[in-house]
């Protein structure tokens, strides 16, 4: 019999490559289980037996061939099982992660244009970005934190420069 119909059209049934690259996914997904903390893990929507196989994976310290056992077993659990809530949940803290990390940077990004020679520039633009921030303070900070770096002292004026902005750029 061929991969035809009798009225011409090929199976709705995925291809071995499909299946397989579907396989593939939820194996990876079963792993990144294994990385989560114990608190994330705990929020998961997971069934008590993978979610005992992902602690289990977890505590495993030798990470060879009983490892390796562990991760396909999780596979294989994944396969069983209606997955997308997990895959949901993972994509949303993977998302949260992202959003985080994108905020981290924004925040490096103020405190770095701040110091920069352009500082001046940088904190009307902020000003303009975020209104309700306290100009006298900010500007008390920055002075601190460049006296601080042309000193060559540590940098616990620009941390608290940064968690300045930090708080500055949650509010708005």
């Amino acid at each position: 019999m061929t991969s035809f119909e009798s009225d011409g059209e090929f199976d709705e049934r995925p291809s071995k490559s499909e299946m397989k690259r579907r396989m593939d996914a939820l194996q990876k997904a079963g792993e990144s289980l294994i990385d989560l903390s114990p608190a994330r893990l705990a929020r998961m929507p997971l069934p008590d037996e993978l979610r005992s196989a992902v602690l289990e994976a977890a505590k495993i310290r030798n990470r060879h061939a009983a490892f390796k056992r562990q991760r396909q077993y999780i596979g294989r659990l994944m396969r069983q099982i209606d997955a997308s809530p997990i895959l949901e949940a993972l994509h949303e803290l993977e998302d949260a992660h992202l959003a985080e990390t994108s905020r981290f940077h924004e925040i490096e990004h103020w405190r770095d244009a701040l110091l920069s020679p352009n500082g001046a520039q940088a904190l009307t633009e902020l000003l303009d970005a975020h209104p309700g921030a306290d100009v006298q303070q900010l500007r008390n900070q920055v002075g601190k934190a460049l006296k601080e770096q042309s000193l060559g002292q540590g940098k616990h004026a620009q941390r608290e420069l940064f968690a300045m902005l930090r708080e500055l750029i949650d509010r708005s």
